[in-house]
């Protein structure tokens, strides 16, 4: 019987370092469970903000494509105005060019072709010679002694 109470008595420090080592393990978990706890609300707080922050934008943005899409009709009224101006402009250059006529401009070309400039061109040095003699004779009558 000695021998089971000594047994005994050795098991006793043995479940009292058990018990304190459970205990540990406890209050540890305890802590590591508040750090968690802090960890999940800080979390949520985040997703919360995140999820205000991404339906501020998407309003924002819905008022900005609005305010853009709004003048659309104003635009696409004032590029059909501008394509019918221009519709009516190259509709009167077509009218004006279709009115020119061709064959007398070609008929006119020939008719400057025909223009004999080099008879011109000796005509004109013709002239000039004889303009040059009529500035010395009249230099000489201006000044007959000299």
């Amino acid at each position: 019987m000695a021998e089971v109470q000594s047994q005994e008595i050795a098991k006793e420090p043995e479940r009292e370092d058990s018990l304190a080592r459970i205990e540990k393990l406890l209050a540890e978990q305890a802590v590591h469970n508040e750090k968690m706890q802090r960890f999940s609300k800080l979390r949520t707080v985040m997703v919360v903000v995140a999820a205000a922050v991404i339906v501020v934008l998407g309003f924002l943005i819905y008022g900005a494509v609005s305010a853009m899409t709004s003048r659309v009709p104003q635009l696409v009224d004032t590029a059909q105005e501008f394509v019918e101006m221009a519709e009516a402009d190259m509709n009167e250059l077509f009218g004006e060019i279709s009115a020119i006529d061709f064959a007398g401009m070609n008929d006119t070309m020939e008719e400057i072709g025909a223009i004999d400039f080099e008879g011109i061109n000796s005509s004109i040095e013709g002239l000039s010679a004889g303009v040059e003699a009529f500035r010395r004779f009249a230099e000489m009558l201006a000044n007959p002694f000299g």
